[in-house]
């Protein structure tokens, strides 16, 4: 084999799913020190190989694969064809579900400028609104987490929004009882964090629909990883709440003694969940 047939070949077996490298580890630093030898086509191809597979099983791996490769690109210069991988990902014209998670990848490592990034978001928000689901509300929060604008802040409002108004039109959209619709819940459970340590200033009836969500989420009996990942995540969520100013009756006066009923079963439960104990259930009023 030649050079370049030898680390195409290496990546083509992790991209097939068979864990040859994992990250963090000298291999696969070797990797990344050879991978920026190949020639432009060649590295183009073999990133497109590793989107093509970034949702499957080895998806730890994958991304880490993405991200070397990515790294590479910058090296020659191609921020604009990494940029236009990005938006094809999650191209609003697409009636399925894009590709989305190799393209977080691709943002982590690129360092788009801030002006890109806004841009990005914008696309995501206007993709979001065609068709949401727990890959494009992950989008929206990894990028407006690295922005700090209005701008910004204003695109997190709309996604807001935009779930409620679905939410209105679904009653079991946010349902934590529904096991398929968990992922969306602990994304958009992030979004909501994202926007109120930013300070919400929406409508009473917006923050109300988050409150009722919190409460909702942390009410979720812990039957698996799933469901304990959203109820952690709610926990980070009403901490965010509790440090709201500018809501503070709405907080005192309902939400903080009902929160504070629906986390009281969990200290019992997270234990007996850890050592793969049957959780326990809520105390009877």
């Amino acid at each position: 084999h030649t050079f370049d047939q030898s680390v195409l070949e290496l990546f083509a077996v992790v991209a097939k799913g068979r864990s040859l490298l994992s990250p963090d580890t000298p291999e696969f630093d070797l990797v990344a020190k050879l991978f920026h030898r190949l020639p432009l086509p060649q590295t183009q191809a073999v990133l497109s190989l590793l989107l093509a597979q970034s949702t499957s099983s080895h998806a730890g791996v994958l991304f880490s694969g993405i991200r070397v490769v990515t790294a590479a690109l910058v090296e020659l210069g191609q921020v604009d064809y990494l940029l236009d991988v990005v938006r094809t990902r999650f191209s609003s014209s697409s009636q399925e579900a894009p590709l989305l998670s190799g393209a977080l990848a691709i943002i982590e490592q690129a360092a788009f400028s801030q002006a890109i990034l806004e841009a990005l978001l914008a696309d995501a928000v206007v993709a979001t609104r065609a068709l949401l689901t727990a890959d494009h509300v992950a989008l929206v929060v990894a990028l407006a987490t690295r922005l700090n604008s209005e701008s910004s802040h204003a695109s997190v409002c709309t996604v807001i929004a935009e779930i409620s108004r679905r939410r209105d039109v679904d009653s079991d959209l946010l349902s934590p009882e529904t096991p398929s619709h968990t992922p969306l819940c602990i994304e958009a459970a992030k979004l909501f964090t994202l926007w109120v340590r930013r300070g919400p200033d929406a409508s009473d009836a917006l923050w109300e629909f988050v409150l009722c969500n919190a409460l909702a989420w942390l009410s979720l009996a812990l039957t698996g990883l799933p469901a304990l990942a959203l109820v952690a995540q709610t926990c980070a969520m009403v901490a965010a709440i509790s440090r709201c100013p500018s809501k503070t009756a709405d907080w005192s006066e309902f939400f903080s003694p009902a929160v504070g009923a629906a986390l009281l079963p969990h200290f019992m439960a997270i234990p007996a969940f850890l050592f793969r104990s049957p959780p326990l259930s809520a105390p009877a009023p």
